[in-house]
């Protein structure tokens, strides 16, 4: 979509990595050399935008950067070259779920972008789970909730936990 919008939306597209989400124009033939190199091994997958400018953009409104997707589920996003007359202020950043209720808004038509930055999405430690992890209980009957501590990569130290349970 040439509109970014800010992150979540309902609307598409869903289910994206928002590195530089604006009207970027590959095609756009004042700023030449545009490229898309990928690649991809066991431990995860490099996506690389070369010198990818807006629509209309002057010669030299271009951005490099890199979506970095890890092993571990994490997202690193590297923003390489911001050329000078590429327009900070437009784009959106994030990611967002397939049906579009969730997300992690970054920036939206905000000054964020700049060179060298790296930004480093992580994907949660799961340390607890809840089983199970929604359910309803007659009145004067009783259930059990099962809770489960994975403490292996856990830092030393006390973790706290608020469970609340409604009537």
């Amino acid at each position: 979509s040439r509109h970014n919008m800010p992150i979540p939306d309902l609307a598409p597209p869903n289910s994206i990595i928002a590195w530089g989400w604006d009207d970027l124009n590959p095609l756009e033939p004042s700023n030449p050399g545009t490229g898309l190199h990928l690649l991809s091994d066991s431990d995860g997958c490099i996506v690389q935008y070369t010198s990818f400018p807006g629509y209309s953009a002057p010669t030299g409104g271009t951005i490099t950067a890199q979506v970095v997707l890890q092993k571990d589920g994490s997202i690193l996003l590297q923003y390489i070259d911001i050329g000078d007359s590429f327009d900070p202020l437009a784009g959106t950043v994030g990611i967002e779920s397939p049906d579009g209720t969730s997300g992690l808004l970054l920036a939206h038509d905000t000054p964020f972008l700049k060179d060298s930055l790296a930004v480093l999405i992580n994907n949660p430690f799961l340390w607890l789970s809840v089983s199970p992890s929604i359910g309803t209980v007659p009145p004067g009957a009783a259930d059990t909730v099962s809770l489960t501590v994975y403490p292996a990569g856990l830092d030393t130290g006390s973790y706290f936990l608020d469970l609340y349970l409604t009537p």
